[in-house]
Order: C-alpha cells, then sequence, then structure tokens
C-alpha cells in the first residue's frame, strides 16, 4: 500500500474525529441550551441566557464515531437504514451507559447524572433515545459525504508516476473505490 495514501487515510481519520467531537458537543451544549429553556421558562426566573454546558469527559465518545463506523455498516449492511439508526439509538445509549458507568468507577461520579425522567441508575435517559437516533442518521450521512469527499480528493490528486504495475494497481484501487462509492450510495440514498 501507498504510503501517501496511508498518510491520507490516517489524515482523513483524524479531522473526522475532531469534526465529530465537536459537532457532538455542539450538538449537546445547544440541547442542553434549549431543553433547560423549556423548563426554566416555566418559572420566568432569569432563563432567558440560553446557556448550555457539556463535559470534557465526552470528546472521545463522539470522537470515536469515525472510528467505530466502518465496523457497524459492515455488520447491518443487510438491514435497512432505518432499523440501521434504530439500532445505533440502541447502542449509544448503552455506550453512554458503559461510560458513565465507567467514569463513576474511576472519579466517583458520573459527570452526567441524571435525576429526572426515565434513566437507567442516572447514567442514560431513557427518553433521549429516539433523539439519539436521530443524531445517528445525521452523523452517518456526514460521515459517508467526508468519506467520499476525501477518497473523490485524493483520486483526482494522486497518480502514480512509475512503472506500470503501480499504474494498473492504482486503476484497480480507483475501480475499487468507485465500486465501493456505489454500493454506499445505493444502502443510503
Amino acid at each position: 500500500m501507498n504510503c501517501e495514501y496511508v498518510y491520507h487515510h490516517f489524515a482523513n481519520t483524524v479531522f473526522k474525529s475532531v469534526f465529530f467531537a465537536c459537532l457532538g458537543v455542539t450538538t449537546e451544549v445547544c440541547f442542553v441550551a434549549v431543553s433547560d429553556y423549556l423548563h426554566i421558562a416555566e418559572d420566568c426566573s432569569s432563563g432567558h441566557l440560553f446557556k448550555g454546558h457539556s463535559y470534557l469527559w465526552v470528546i472521545p465518545l463522539y470522537a470515536s464515531i469515525p472510528l467505530l463506523s466502518p465496523f457497524f455498516r459492515k455488520m447491518t449492511s443487510d438491514i435497512s437504514c432505518v432499523q440501521r439508526y434504530v439500532l445505533a439509538g440502541f447502542i449509544i445509549l448503552a455506550g453512554e451507559f458503559i461510560a458513565g458507568m465507567f467514569l463513576k468507577l474511576i472519579l466517583g461520579q458520573c459527570p452526567w447524572e441524571y435525576t429526572d425522567g426515565p434513566h437507567v441508575l442516572g447514567f442514560i435517559r431513557l427518553d433521549y433515545w429516539p433523539l439519539w437516533i436521530a443524531f445517528s442518521a445525521i452523523a452517518d450521512h456526514v460521515d459517508v459525504n467526508i468519506h467520499m469527499t476525501h477518497k473523490n480528493m485524493i483520486l483526482r490528486s494522486y497518480t502514480p508516476t512509475s512503472g506500470t504495475r503501480a499504474r494498473s494497481d492504482w486503476i484497480r484501487h480507483i475501480e475499487n473505490e468507485r465500486s465501493r462509492y456505489e454500493s454506499l450510495k445505493r444502502l443510503y440514498y
């Protein structure tokens, strides 16, 4: 495998991890701000600030999305998009539960301990499951689009210059990537 290709793949993975960490934390901050506003607006006490928050502990959770999504996509390639997103919602809840238990074990408390609504030991809120389904659908489409944009950039920018074997390997690689892209398009759109 070409070193330049490995570098581009690594750089793409790092970019996607940082991107999803930012997307996840931003989404969480906005959700908390709106949710708190709706709850505080009932008693009209300084709830108009839309003040949200998150925890640094969730950054690795969101950053792991592009690392885990290829495996999840392969495991669920034979089911519909809706079923995949429903399953992803359950997996996110399970991941949040495991992370919460791990942090409670390490820190002595879970940073996002839920006390209201239907929750499981304060680690997850069951009524957030539909929101996790929506988040997984958005994250999945963003992940596929970033992946395909990056692949197309690499395919356009790199052409091997030495030897017919390198050229034939590269042509075979391009054809494989195009067929994978077409199968992903059929799978998602």
